[in-house]
């Protein structure tokens, strides 16, 4: 499955925090947000040193308002208007 994955991705790098390159591949994915559907690029990375190894935000923030609540570990999506 992995290397299938791998195939039918797009391979990029992104620049992290500390100024280095890391791999990254690209795929396209539907997603649910706020009661909205649609496709978004997603960046999937071994190297990213977090759990989720997902990275990106291409086609989020553009459609919404994100707040982050770190004391309540909340995130709240709001649709942006236009």
């Amino acid at each position: 499955m992995e290397n299938y994955l791998l195939k039918h991705s797009q391979e990029s790098y992104v620049t992290v925090g500390d100024g280095s390159l890391i791999k990254v591949y690209i795929h396209d994915v539907r997603v649910r947000i706020a009661d909205k559907e649609f496709e978004v690029a997603v960046g999937f990375s071994r190297h990213l040193g977090i759990g989720f190894n997902v990275i990106g935000r291409l086609n989020i923030f553009e459609r919404f308002t994100i707040c982050f609540d770190e004391s309540e570990k909340r995130i709240g999506f709001f649709l942006k208007s236009g």
